[in-house]
């Protein structure tokens, strides 16, 4: 057994009672995005490839290609299946 944390007492799934959200929901998804960027040619991105030539066109090109056309991609699709609500 694990030595306990203190920070909450242990609840098993079976024990717990039926929790609906409002409107009788079942299920919270919660959809974050990570949008990052960094400057053409400065070095700060990830390396996949450590010692790699620089500039690391491969990273800034996912994050440009990330920012200017698959968030506003996802969020068409996030629309178009009524994921997104106000």
């Amino acid at each position: 057994m694990v030595a306990p944390h203190g920070r909450y007492d242990y609840s098993g799934i079976r024990g717990r009672p039926v929790y609906d959200w409002p409107g009788g929901k079942r299920l919270a998804v919660y959809i974050a995005l990570n949008l990052e960027h960094f400057a053409f040619g400065e070095g700060l991105g990830a390396e996949l490839a450590p010692y790699g030539a620089q500039p690391d066109v491969l990273n800034y090109a996912w994050r440009d290609w990330g920012n200017r056309v698959g968030a506003w991609r996802m969020l068409s699709a996030f629309e178009a299946l009524k994921v997104v609500s106000d």
